[in-house]
């Protein structure tokens, strides 16, 4: 076997243990910058060398094998030595933190930080993320490496910058303080009853036009929304929540998981049937990682780790 195994190349061992960590070939090839066919070829001959099943096929990802929970710690060791090695020969003083710029939406970003410097600490890497607000420039901010990477709500491909696709915003939770009178009819979400409700418009820059969609929605309906205030920010929109009948829309589950911590906020799930409704016209948002074509200092587990982050956010699940 060993002998055999031999035959593999470091890049079918990353490939394995980026699976065994995320069990989503999708985001591992959008980490790698690589097709799904070579993903799976990797796997396929990783699998022959080692003898022995590596991972279950699922209706929704993979399972682990036994044999796969054996040698991931072994696996992983090797893919840690190697890019210990290449710090080494491109960082003449390891000593010194290196900063990454990641550009994200404030709805976005709530746990991020703290996401990528315990992925960090266990790649044992000594690395300063600097999480800035998207801006309606950040291409161009990318173009000029003031940011090395970005999640994005449309495609930046083009010569120089490159955006992979992660998922589509498929979940979307009415919020307002535990006390509004609408947590106790029939359906709270029914998109008629919020309707009536005063509203506070959230700046979500994941939707197509800048125009919250339950304004679309009232304008094709023929209401008057009754926007009570109009926020960009977590702490804000957390603090009109608390002393107000002021509800709001948010697509982020991080950001639902943020003002779920004060007591005074309740959150409800819309629908499926009721989310599709509402964004007839805006459309379901999208996300990407964007990133410069050349820029190879980013560690795929780090651009995992973000993909990841997102998908999990934003994705609805099974």
């Amino acid at each position: 076997m060993m002998s055999k195994f031999k035959q593999n190349n470091l890049f079918d061992i990353q490939v394995f243990v980026l699976l065994y960590e995320s069990l989503n070939s999708t985001l591992v090839g959008q980490a790698l910058n690589v097709p799904a066919s070579k993903i799976s070829r990797s796997l396929k001959a990783l699998r022959h060398s080692l003898d022995a099943p590596l991972f279950i096929r699922k209706q929704h990802g993979f399972e682990r094998s036994e044999f796969a929970d054996e040698i991931y710690p072994s696996m992983k060791k090797i893919i840690q030595i190697a890019e210990n090695c290449s710090r080494l020969n491109i960082e003449s003083d390891n000593t010194h933190k290196k900063e990454i710029v990641i550009a994200c939406p404030p709805l976005l970003s709530s746990n991020l930080s703290r996401l990528l410097q315990d992925k960090a600490t266990e790649h044992q890497k000594n690395y300063l993320f600097n999480i800035k607000p998207c801006t309606g420039d950040v291409g161009s901010l990318i173009k000029q490496k003031e940011i090395d990477l970005s999640i994005t709500h449309r495609a930046y491909n083009t010569e120089q910058l490159q955006s992979d696709f992660i998922a589509e915003g498929e979940s979307l939770f009415l919020v307002g303080n535990k006390s509004h009178p609408i947590w106790e009819t029939t359906n709270p979400t029914a998109l008629d009853n919020i309707l009536k409700q005063a509203y506070i418009v959230v700046d979500m820059p994941e939707f197509s036009d800048p125009r919250d969609p339950l304004e679309f929605y009232a304008k094709d309906q023929g209401v008057e929304l009754n926007i009570e205030a109009k926020v960009s920010g977590l702490a804000d929109l957390g603090a009109l929540l608390e002393t107000s009948n002021g509800m709001a829309l948010l697509s982020s589950l991080s950001a639902i998981s943020f003002l779920n911590k004060n007591s005074d906020i309740r959150s409800m799930r819309l629908s499926a049937e009721q989310q599709l409704q509402l964004c007839q016209r805006s459309g379901l948002p999208r996300h990407y990682l964007t990133k410069r074509k050349q820029n190879h200092q980013i560690p795929s587990w780090l651009q995992l780790a973000i993909t990841q982050f997102i998908y999990d956010n934003v994705a609805l699940k099974a």
